[in-house]
């Protein structure tokens, strides 16, 4: 999800499970500061990748959302 027409990676965050709350979600961004990501965390989101990240990394990330 892009985050072009919300102010913060955590409205998207919320907007994602205001629609959808069992989506298992992983977030993904250079830019977010470390309360936010916490704050994210703790209302449920299963991990975070900073970018820039690697294919090797998100794999491992991916997996462990899905796998859960």
């Amino acid at each position: 999800m892009i985050t072009k027409f919300i102010d913060d990676g955590v409205q998207t965050y919320d907007a994602v499970r205001h629609l959808k709350p069992d989506m298992r979600v992983l977030v993904c961004s250079g830019l977010a500061p470390k309360e936010e990501i916490r704050q994210m965390i703790d209302n449920g989101c299963r991990d975070f990748l900073l970018k820039p990240f690697d294919i090797a990394k998100l794999s491992e990330k991916i997996e462990s959302v899905f796998s859960a």
